[in-house]
């Protein structure tokens, strides 16, 4: 996960640090890697469309096929909701923060 923006909105940010503390920006996510050794070969952000099509999408549909046979157990709608809140939330602010390919060499 890479952090895009600063400036994101504070329910954005509360999400990822709740949900994934340890995300940080590009630059972070780089200078950890070589604070490890690593060498930065290149890295690139996942298109928002690989996001959709590959991912988002069929597990909307895998929800709405999970609703109704669940409709009524709490913990399983419960989990259902949780995945729809970060469907939700990266259909309103992927420009906040999204997925890099990072390739790293040893040194």
């Amino acid at each position: 996960l890479t952090l895009f923006r600063p400036d994101m909105p504070a329910h954005v940010r509360e999400y990822w640090k709740e949900n994934y503390p340890a995300a940080r920006n590009r630059e972070g996510n780089l200078d950890a890697a070589r604070s490890l050794g690593y060498e930065v070969l290149g890295c690139f952000s996942i298109p928002q469309s690989d996001w959709w099509d590959e991912f988002y999408t069929p597990k909307l549909a895998r929800l709405e096929e999970l609703r109704p046979k669940y409709r009524g157990d709490e913990i399983a709608m419960a989990v259902i909701d949780m995945v729809q809140e970060e469907v939700d939330l990266y259909r309103a602010h992927a420009d906040c923060y999204g997925y890099d390919f990072y390739a790293f060499g040893v040194k």
